[in-house]
């Protein structure tokens, strides 16, 4: 976010006015943003009034706005075959994208606040508890040889040999398996699976 003016000093926090959001700007971008010291890195949380976020919704996703609206008439998450009906169709885009790049009244907190996004699993692997060769895992595993892994299985008997830096997930009806420093892309695998009309698996 592109700091404005300092609109207010609060508890020792500053409030700015934001002249520009960019959402995930490339790796050189966001280089020179550090550097220029007039941005704040979002930590993703959005604090609106309702109909504010009804009313933007309206402006710039009516389509969304829309079907939201006949969820809601129908009685919300309550309304389960409405709900199953409906939520396929919104599209599939982030409030950031949606809304916070086209917005021209944002305000910004400048805080510490000692918080994480858990939002890949190479995070969710620095945030764990790690064994003696450094795997974040279950105890019903076993890991010859491997280090730096994340095991997610809740039911099944892990084993690894020799691997290293793996992020490995089982579920009931699929299993992911991929580098620990690829675990963003995980959301390309997501959008083929979508594209194949694979989506139980997600």
């Amino acid at each position: 976010m592109r700091l404005g003016r300092l609109e207010a000093r609060r508890r020792g926090e500053k409030i700015y006015r934001v002249q520009k959001f960019t959402e995930k700007p490339p790796l050189n971008l966001a280089r020179r943003y550090v550097a220029s010291g007039r941005y704040l890195w979002n930590g993703g949380m959005f604090i609106w009034r309702a109909s504010t976020l009804i009313s933007n919704l309206e402006r710039f996703k009516p389509d969304m706005a829309r079907i939201l609206e006949r969820i809601a008439s129908a009685g919300g998450v309550r309304a389960r075959r409405t709900l199953d009906r409906l939520y396929p169709r919104l599209e599939k885009v982030s409030i950031d994208y949606a809304l916070m790049e086209n917005l021209s009244r944002v305000y910004a907190v400048s805080a510490d606040l000692g918080w994480s996004d858990v939002g890949s699993w190479a995070v969710a692997y620095d945030l764990n508890q790690k064994d003696g060769e450094g795997n974040v895992r279950p105890r019903h595993s076993l890991c010859l040889g491997s280090g730096g892994n994340i095991i997610v299985s809740p039911k099944k008997f892990v084993v690894t040999v020799g691997v290293q830096d793996l992020v490995i997930v089982d579920a009931d009806d699929a299993m992911l398996v991929c580098a620990r420093g690829r675990s963003q892309d995980v959301g390309i695998a997501v959008q083929e699976l979508e594209r194949r009309g694979l989506e139980k698996l997600l």
